[in-house]
């Protein structure tokens, strides 16, 4: 038995007249989806006067519903369940209005409310070309082979407070709960055969704020960029992220991005920015990469992001696509230096972004926080702990991990391996130069607390190293001045300069270590040693 939705709609209504009308307010009671669609479409046709509709009670539908510009739609005590198959439960406007630009569609609020997809195809809420969204304290649950929301083109558009659960797919695909999408036609099908809407708006202004995302395949974001542009001024803070099995945010191409106080729990992989997607290998097409009605662009420097505060659990999932190379945090860029078919050629390196005050505990084979192509940016005061000595993986695992990149500054990191021996080191330097270690703890690691290898260099200092099952620092085919460390209670040597390594020692106290103090083999280069203070080294102080 059906129960009976009450629909108030309130609508004012200005009409210039030589009488003139006074506001007027409309109350009525419906109990059929299309009734209330009838409401809705009083402002299909003209939307310049507010209207609110006000919805209760439990409704199946059979069709989904569409919204038009400056409408409120209250919802809260009332529960949609769909019962068809791939179209969406709520839409923006008709896809005949070929909509374009950032505000064809505006002013639009939707609060409370249940949306059921009940597990049938298709994503539960899709819009495009609008302005001034606000979805606030509505559920979106059981979503299949869809997104819960998708947007793209959009502008201003606030989430907040919504709870986002339940989400499944046949093929496997991995699926954002909140996708921020491209206008592009074979990815974002809805405006087929209007090739106006197809114009490249970026989603702009975004604030995705106090939700929950709970046993979804993927928490919010983008994994579909245009070469070239991107969407700006992306705020995804203070979300909880329960049982996610894939990533919890994804940052494809965003610039002036703000991932801040998120709580992440139980998740495949946590946070990854990348300012281009990565080749699967050096053959293979960017996948997820278009050009924008037939252009690509050169790539734009993000002045200022930052990811800080937020909390991260990092377990083992069903997710297949983190079976490998998962992370807590992950930042990607790369030069490329040649046109491709796609992307042209330039310079899309991670820059000016500051990763903070996160906690992250990993109980799975993911890197705790892993840089790919950074210039220019800073990592500090992040604390990373291991915690699953059980797990068995062949794969390399580190504490920090940076790649490419150069002028980056790590600092006052803290790394815990806790004797987890899948960990090779705490921080792993390869082909990164310039870069600045100050102030990081490491400990536990399998190898050893910092690596440099091939033609990295760094400048090491106020650093602590303890308690690592091989040496403490150990540079290869890089170059290294260290100087203010503590480096102790390592089962191999202390410090240990290897094939043509080079760089200094100064004001280190180096104590205790299973092996030599200081260990320059006779392949290292020029590695000057000055004012250290040697105690209870079992191999002796240094040996050159």
């Amino acid at each position: 038995m059906k129960k009976t939705l009450s629909i108030f709609l309130s609508i004012l209504i200005i009409l210039c007249s030589c009488t003139g009308f006074a506001a007027s307010a409309l109350a009525n009671n419906f109990s059929s989806e299309i009734d209330i669609q009838k409401a809705l479409d009083k402002n299909k046709y003209d939307s310049s006067t507010p209207l609110t509709v006000t919805v209760e009670g439990t409704y199946v539908l059979s069709s989904r519903l569409v919204i038009y510009s400056n409408t409120t739609f209250n919802c809260e005590g009332a529960t949609f369940i769909k019962n068809y198959q791939n179209s969406t439960m709520l839409a923006i406007g008709q896809n005949q209005d070929a909509p374009y630009g950032r505000d064809f569609y505006k002013n639009i609020t939707i609060n409370g409310g249940t949306f059921d997809a009940n597990k049938n195809n298709g994503s539960i809420l899709s819009f495009a070309h609008a302005s001034n969204i606000t979805i606030n304290g509505a559920v979106f649950k059981d979503c299949y082979n869809g997104h819960h929301i998708t947007f793209a083109g959009c502008n201003n558009v606030n989430i907040t407070a919504c709870t986002f659960t339940g989400q499944g797919s046949k093929s496997g695909d991995n699926m954002e709960a909140v996708q921020l999408d491209i206008l592009e036609e074979s990815h974002f099908p809805n405006y087929k055969g209007h090739s106006r809407s197809y114009d490249g708006t970026m989603n702009e202004n975004i604030n995705i704020f106090g939700n929950v995302f709970e046993n979804v395949n993927r928490g919010v974001g983008a994994h579909s960029v245009f070469s070239g542009k991107y969407m700006k001024n992306i705020n995804i803070s203070n979300n909880t992220f329960n049982n996610v099995s894939g990533y919890a945010v994804l940052a494809s191409s965003f610039l002036n991005v703000t991932i801040n106080n998120n709580s992440i729990n139980n998740c495949g992989a946590g946070i990854y920015y990348k300012s281009i997607n990565p080749k699967p290998n050096s053959k293979s097409q960017r996948p997820n990469t278009y050009k924008c009605s037939g252009k690509s662009y050169s790539p734009t420097v993000d002045k200022s992001s930052q990811i800080s505060g937020n909390t991260i659990s990092i377990v083992d999932t069903k997710d297949p696509s983190m079976k490998q190379w998962p992370y807590g945090i992950r930042l990607y860029g790369e030069v490329v230096k040649s046109n491709e078919k796609i992307a042209k050629k330039g310079d899309y390196s991670v820059q000016n972004i500051t990763v903070s005050n996160n906690t992250i505990s990993v109980a799975r084979s993911a890197t705790g926080i892993w840089i790919d192509g950074a210039k220019k940016s800073n990592i500090k005061n992040n604390k990373i702990t291991f915690t699953n000595k059980k797990y068995k993986t062949k794969q390399k695992v580190f504490g920090i991990r940076l790649a490419n990149s150069s002028k980056v500054n790590l600092n006052k990191n803290t790394v815990n391996v806790k004797g987890v021996p899948y960990v090779d080191n705490a921080i792993f330097l390869i082909k990164s130069k310039s870069n600045t270690l100050t102030s990081n703890k490491t400990t536990g690691a399998k190898l050893h607390g910092i690596y440099l290898t091939q033609g990295s260099s760094a400048t090491i200092k106020k650093c602590t190293v303890s308690s690592n099952k091989s040496d403490g620092i150990y540079i290869t085919k890089s170059t290294a001045n260290i100087k203010n460390c503590t480096v102790s209670s390592n089962k191999g040597n202390g410090i240990y300069f290897v094939s043509k390594s080079k760089g200094s020692i100064k004001n280190c106290k180096i104590q205790k270590n299973k092996k030599k103090g200081i260990y320059i083999s006779s392949a290292a280069g020029k590695v000057s040693v000055s004012k250290i203070k040697y105690s209870g080294n079992k191999g002796g102080k240094i040996k050159k």
